[in-house]
């Protein structure tokens, strides 16, 4: 069984605007429940740009900064609003997620979304 092995991150377009919502989700997954880390990393090539705390579909309780993921429905609808200041512009970026309880013995730890741009 494939265990989460090709799971990915995808963002909804390739290019925004500061301001506006960006929807994630996962694709690949074949095995739920799986649990994210809450704060995601913003990344321009492999270096740390900021922590962001995406809006997830369903608002729980959780435990460990370790937020549960139970349904598809749940794994297609993350949303993170873009802010005004401190992002880089025009720079190939991506988002950074690390993986916690429960994990698949054959699932990444974490993974980089799909590159996207912001722009002014």
């Amino acid at each position: 069984p494939p265990q989460n092995r090709n799971i990915y991150l995808s963002v909804d377009l390739d290019k925004y605007k500061p301001g506006e919502t960006m929807r994630l989700f996962f694709s690949g997954v074949s095995d739920y429940p799986f649990g994210v880390k809450e704060t995601f990393v913003l990344k321009k090539e492999d270096h740390k740009v900021a922590e962001i705390n995406p809006e997830f579909k369903t608002k729980k309780t959780i435990s460990g900064n370790c937020y549960p993921i139970e349904t598809r429905a749940e794994a297609r609808f993350i949303y993170w609003k873009i802010p005004a200041e401190n992002i880089p512009y025009n720079d190939k970026l991506t988002l950074e997620v690390t993986f916690c309880n429960p994990v698949t013995p054959l699932m990444p730890e974490k993974i980089d979304s799909r590159v996207f741009l912001i722009t002014k």
